[in-house]
């Protein structure tokens, strides 16, 4: 390395924070070319900077080298640790953690609890190569339903009305007030699928996941199971709208403006 380039302590320095920042737990090289000129070459190369946080990330390099003195050294930039932190670049992590409590249920699972989540970046512009950019599609809440064969129901303990209430006393406290001849605002796209697809594959989910009791699967007076709508119970949490593993319920606004009402908040 060149010792005008920058002071051994400032080099270690500079590695040394860019390591602890990024989580970078190995570092590994591959060199795709060399050009000569003379005094002067560029080592082309590929590092993989292996992170706990982020994968690993791959970049190509040039290394510009310089004869002198009876060897090689070289020319070293901030850019030759990520081509990123050239020119004065730097590379920042942000850690920011919820205020609230933890939540646990009566069994100690966690209902709302903290964790961690990284978040990256992307600065419109910047990326020279879309072709090498892989973009991570995380699924969608009601694609991560798994079928109701590969689980044994819970048998929850009736409520207590202390630490524990029932679906229509909670409800009743939410103040939710539709008017009984409006239309109803929670639509289905196909009314078959819910007996049909959901209940054999899902034991029809929207009995469980609705905190409103809104959705029924009742026996009809043939002795068939028919789904039944309590649109007048809906807290608007829209869990069903965005739940549903067939997207089939399309939550709407209520005429009127109808719905829960918390006085007590």
């Amino acid at each position: 390395m060149q010792r005008d380039a920058v002071s051994a302590a400032d080099f270690r320095a500079r590695y040394e924070s860019i390591n602890r920042t990024a989580g970078i737990s190995q570092v590994t090289a591959r060199v795709l070319n060399v050009l000569n000129s003379g005094a002067r070459a560029d080592v082309l190369y590929e590092a993989t900077l292996r992170t706990v946080l982020f994968g690993d990330l791959r970049r190509e390099m040039t290394m510009p080298l310089v004869f002198a003195e009876g060897r090689w050294t070289v020319a070293w930039t901030d850019g030759l640790i990520l081509p990123e932190l050239a020119g004065g670049g730097v590379l920042s992590l942000e850690v920011s953690f919820p205020s609230r409590g933890n939540l646990y249920d009566r069994n100690g699972l966690g209902l709302a609890a903290q964790g961690e989540a990284v978040a990256i970046g992307v600065r419109p512009g910047a990326i020279t190569d879309e072709g090498a950019v892989q973009i991570t599609r995380f699924s969608a809440d009601h694609e991560t339903l798994r079928p109701a064969s590969e689980f044994q129901p819970i048998q929850y303990p009736k409520p207590d009305g202390v630490i524990s209430f029932d679906k229509l006393s909670s409800v009743f406290l939410s103040n939710t007030n539709h008017e009984e001849d409006q239309p109803v605002h929670l639509k289905l796209r196909d009314p078959s699928i819910p007996i049909a697809v959901n209940l054999p594959l899902y034991a029809e989910p929207a009995q469980r996941y609705c905190p409103a009791g809104v959705y029924e699967v009742v026996t009809a007076d043939n002795g068939q199971p028919r789904f039944q709508i309590n649109a007048q119970n809906c807290v608007h949490c829209k869990t069903c709208d965005i739940k549903d593993p067939a997207q089939n319920i399309n939550w709407t606004v209520p005429e009127g403006g109808g719905g829960p009402n918390y006085p007590n908040m």
